[in-house]
């Protein structure tokens, strides 16, 4: 269990995120290949663990923020 003092001075931005990129070589050839565009599971369950840590603790969300399916290896992300 974390402790936080004084919590409700604490304000969050939540940010989940997961590439949707599976990375596969074959024969020395290097292949992204992008996988359903869908938000997934893994973001969705990456927003309520985090909600519900904020919550428990009296911590204020000011927004949820998500880069699903951006690779970690590109800076090209959209602007929020």
């Amino acid at each position: 269990m974390i402790t936080i003092s004084n919590p409700e001075r604490y304000i969050a931005g939540i940010y989940a995120r997961l590439s949707n990129e599976r990375i596969e070589t074959i024969n020395g050839e290097t292949t992204i290949i992008k996988e359903d565009e869908r938000e997934s599971g893994s973001i969705a369950n990456q927003k309520t663990f985090l909600s519900n840590f904020c919550k428990d603790n009296r911590i204020k969300i000011h927004k949820i923020y998500k880069d699903d399916g951006v690779s970690g290896a590109t800076f090209d992300r959209q602007r929020i």
